[in-house]
């Protein structure tokens, strides 16, 4: 048996990576591990999948689909089976870790640096080096 969750989410932009940097940043990877543990628990012996449903908020209202595949839920698990013990510990302790205080240098990501250097790259002139 076979069963399917699927998630509506809206955005400005519904393009499959794009919308995924953002989502993974919410932690759409916890949510899907999370809503497929229900599932297995309320229905079990059916294997599901999880999909997000990813709606433009603009005309002319784009749609995509992004199925979260096992290593995206694989990675939610392990945040998941990270976090529940960590949990139960601070709430024994009274002990909440937070933010280093020490200044944190950041640097650009590698793929804002990549991004811009092939556009960069575009804008030579045909076989012209930097």
């Amino acid at each position: 048996k076979a069963g399917l969750i699927l998630d509506y989410k809206t955005t400005t932009d519904a393009y499959p990576s794009n919308w995924l940097r953002t989502a993974m940043k919410l932690g759409a990877d916890i949510q899907a591990s999370f809503y497929l543990r229900a599932m297995q628990t309320i229905k079990p012996g059916i294997n599901w999948k999880f999909v997000f449903v990813v709606q433009e908020v603009e005309a002319p209202f784009a749609i995509s689909f992004v199925g979260a595949d096992p290593s995206l839920v694989e990675l939610g698990d392990r945040k998941i089976d990270y976090a529940i013990p960590k949990f139960a510990e601070c709430l024994k302790t009274g002990f909440w870790p937070a933010y280093d205080t020490r200044i944190n240098w950041a640097g650009p990501p590698a793929y804002s640096v990549a991004e811009w250097d092939s556009r960069a790259f575009a804008r030579l002139p045909s076989g012209e080096a930097e």
